[in-house]
């Protein structure tokens, strides 16, 4: 099993990936700063894509999160942005109890994803 897969295991797998996504998706959705991002937006397509964010940095398979860079070429978030997701990432972990060690984790896939596609 890889590392990443193996985070997903450890954290929870599906049944905390689905928790944390609707409190994640709550938290961003009612940001004030972001709200321009979804407004032409259809929500349920938002809550997916939303959900394939938390669901890659927790670490599941690749070939199971379809179109990553696509979706998140999508939202084009500023660098701004990007941190207050992150707040919001790491907000939803600790209200689901989730040890710091797996957060910083998490946090290391979601930095390291924001490099990857600022660089394309």
């Amino acid at each position: 099993m890889s590392e990443t897969n193996d985070l997903f295991e450890r954290i929870g797998g599906t049944d905390i990936v689905n928790a944390a996504a609707k409190i994640f998706y709550r938290k961003v959705i009612t940001d004030n700063s972001m709200e321009h991002l979804f407004a032409d937006s259809n929500i349920e397509t938002q809550r997916k894509k939303q959900k394939a964010f938390v669901s890659h940095v927790f670490g599941v398979p690749e070939k199971k999160i379809k179109n990553k860079k696509y979706a998140f070429k999508l939202l084009k978030l500023t660098e701004n942005h990007f941190n207050l997701v992150t707040g919001y990432l790491i907000d939803t972990l600790r209200e689901l109890n989730v040890p710091k060690d797996l957060i910083d984790e998490v946090l290391m896939i979601a930095n390291n994803t924001n490099k990857e596609l600022s660089a394309d």
